[in-house]
């Protein structure tokens, strides 16, 4: 392998590995997100509390 190549693989593992893992943790966040009870979401994803504080 030359030079070039060793460049371009430690580039592309330096930048292909953190998005891959940012893709599946944000595909799981969303996944799991779904699975809260209404009345266990934080206020900022809550559209009933979002609505009392729109009126406040």
């Amino acid at each position: 392998m030359t030079h070039l190549g060793y460049l371009i693989a430690g580039w592309a593992i330096g930048i292909g590995v953190p998005a891959l893992y940012a893709v599946y943790v944000l595909r799981r966040g969303r996944k799991l997100s779904g699975e809260v009870p209404p009345d266990r979401q934080r206020w900022i994803s809550s559209s009933e509390e979002q609505s009392g504080i729109a009126d406040g």
